[in-house]
């Protein structure tokens, strides 16, 4: 009989255990993987940003998709216009203006920028950035505005879910990563 009784205690007592650790390695986990996402999320966040950035330095606008964006900066050219000779000078002398024209593409490599899969939010299963582009205007001034979000819940997968909020208050499935903004020019991340 005692037998028995430590035999039930020894199970019981490793049920517990069993119990204590996944209650302490789920939260340990949720905070990992968010962190490891949501840093993968914010640094396409930021490729975006600096491609859209590049796009308007061609149009003077945003791009709207990531169709117009790739093909844009696929196949377009920055003006640059290089001042030749020291039009700040005293003695300016003689000073000239040229207009050069650099790929887009070149300006991509240089940054270390693919326009490849740009447009697909990480640990998604392939889903895509939201993208809007549009303008407002600010003082009287028509200015272009651009924002791009996607949800917690696209990129967190299982976590992807309120009963999370548990390991960590300010987690909102719902809540949106993003860029930009759809009312003022503004390009700053809310991550930021």
């Amino acid at each position: 009989m005692r037998v028995v009784i430590h035999l039930i205690l020894a199970l019981v007592a490793a049920g517990l255990v069993f119990a204590i650790y996944g209650t302490i390695r789920e939260p340990i986990r949720f905070r990992k993987e968010y962190r490891i996402r949501k840093q993968a999320v914010v640094e396409k966040l930021k490729d975006i940003r600096t491609a859209e950035k590049l796009y308007r330095g061609i149009t003077d606008t945003f791009a709207g998709s990531f169709d117009d964006l790739k093909r844009v900066l696929s196949t377009e050219k920055f003006r640059i216009l290089q001042v030749i000779g020291d039009r700040d000078a005293l003695d300016a002398g003689e000073v000239k203006y040229d207009t050069l024209y650099v790929s887009a593409v070149d300006s991509l490599k240089s940054l270390g920028l693919s326009l490849e899969g740009i447009e697909k939010v990480p640990y998604s299963g392939g889903k895509v950035f939201d993208v809007y582009a549009g303008k407002v205007n600010q003082q009287g001034i028509e200015v272009p505005v651009v924002e791009v979000s996607t949800t917690y819940k696209d990129f967190m997968g299982e976590y992807g879910k309120k009963t999370y909020k548990k390991y960590d208050p300010n987690y909102d499935p719902d809540a949106r990563l993003k860029f930009g903004s759809r009312t003022k020019l503004n390009l700053s991340g809310n991550w930021e």
